[in-house]
């Protein structure tokens, strides 16, 4: 928990310095004409920042509850099969990635990590998979009108 609070004000402290330096060095917009360098970076800097904090309050909650970390797990994986996983993961989320597209990569690479590494419930894993994949295909594709690849299925 002490890990988690200090991790997390890390997080908020850099998050902060990178939506200055998005907002007031590189600029979000430019007025009438499109998204300047900014505007990702400060976009991400936000997420991170709201993400951590929830993650020093629910900590901090933790903490002051005296409440123990629980063990419970969703799926159980044997140690072999779970030290190999995360590289498993990278190459078949390579193809994944060059064949099906971002958006395919990102709810299926982000479902399957939550689900079977950090042992999540599965609504739990689909709810994350789903917004997270939303997020990425509203910003880049609708907002920001750029392409991504992918050679069967490209969203």
């Amino acid at each position: 928990m002490i890990v988690e609070i200090i991790l997390g004000a890390i997080f908020i402290v850099l998050s902060l310095v990178w939506m200055y330096v998005g907002i007031f060095q590189l600029g979000i917009w430019v007025p009438g004409v499109k998204a300047s360098a900014g505007l990702v970076p400060t976009v991400f800097a936000a997420l991170v920042l709201v993400f951590s904090v929830f993650m020093v309050l629910s900590a901090v909650k933790k903490l002051i509850s005296g409440e123990k970390k629980e063990e419970k797990k969703a799926i159980s994986l044997p140690k072999v099969l779970e030290s190999i996983l995360p590289v498993v993961f990278g190459i078949v989320g390579i193809f994944v990635f060059e064949y099906f597209g971002v958006v395919v990569f990102t709810f299926t690479l982000s479902f399957l990590w939550l689900l079977l590494l950090s042992r999540k419930k599965w609504t739990f894993a689909l709810l994350v998979a789903v917004i997270l994949t939303l997020f990425i295909y509203l910003v880049f594709e609708l907002w920001l009108k750029i392409p991504f690849p992918g050679r069967i299925f490209k969203l």
